[in-house]
């Protein structure tokens, strides 16, 4: 076993440990599904310079349009009903409390 496939193993595993941690931390299934496809992802691409064949690289193709198409779906389903438009911006003063009040009261 090559070290590049010791590497990916271990970080295959580490990635189901996060996952794990994210979950009971946050208890969020699609946060905690994010954070193993990212280390999925990245086990894939360690794996990749070991043997350059077209089979690993498919592979690492499919892992990234997996990760893709499942944190869009995730990040929809997970801000569906909050108000949230963009996820990625928190700093965002558009983003209220459901208790806030309407910026300009109604005349």
């Amino acid at each position: 076993m090559s070290l590049y496939s010791t590497m990916a193993i271990a970080t295959t595993v580490l990635g189901f440990f996060a996952a794990g941690c994210s979950l009971l931390a946050v208890r969020s299934v699609p946060m905690s599904v994010g954070v193993l496809l990212e280390f999925l992802l990245a086990a894939g691409l360690l794996r990749l310079p070991e043997t350059q064949s077209w089979r690993q690289i498919a592979t690492v193709a499919v892992l990234v349009a997996l990760r893709r198409f499942l944190g869009a779906g995730l990040a929809r389903a997970h801000t569906r009903g909050t108000g949230v438009r963009n996820p990625c911006r928190w700093g965002s003063s558009r983003r209220r409390s459901a208790a806030a009040p309407p910026p300009h009261p109604p005349r």
